[in-house]
């Protein structure tokens, strides 16, 4: 089994984890700069943390499996996760850039749309490969 990419797998789901635990503080903490009420702004972290329980997931089964999934599975897993710490990028960017109207700030919502649907959908696909790739090399192994 290859450790520098268990190694590698492992760091970006700490990462994923990390950011997704923090994002929402982010943008709580926007909304309230940009006048929104405490109810709105509220409404923001709840909408923003179920992005936490796929990676949470993910992080145990991973931990529990690591030894066990696949040198191919491995690489897909680092590449999903790579994708989620990228999706990050575009919301995070539409918080901190200005409101205008030019063409880069709607260029940014795009993304950012596509990162909001993205994340959980991209999350949860990671966390069912985790998943099964621990179930499928417990299987082999018990054999």
């Amino acid at each position: 089994m290859n450790k520098d990419l268990i190694q590698e797998v492992e760091n970006k789901i700490q990462t994923v984890f990390t950011i997704s635990i923090f994002f929402p503080t982010l943008i709580y903490t926007v909304s309230k700069l940009v006048g929104k009420t405490e109810i709105e702004a509220s409404q923001f972290i709840i909408n923003w943390s179920y992005i936490i329980v796929p990676n949470l997931i993910s992080y145990v089964f991973f931990q529990i499996g690591k030894n066990h999934i696949k040198e191919k599975l491995l690489k897909w897993l680092n590449n999903l996760f790579l994708l989620c710490i990228g999706l990050f990028i575009f919301p995070t960017l539409l918080l901190v850039s200005s409101t205008s109207t030019t063409i880069s700030s709607w260029i940014t919502l795009k993304f950012s749309i596509i990162s909001m649907y993205g994340l959980p959908i991209i999350s949860t696909i990671a966390s069912l490969l985790v998943i099964g790739g621990y179930i499928y090399g417990s299987i082999r192994r018990d054999k």
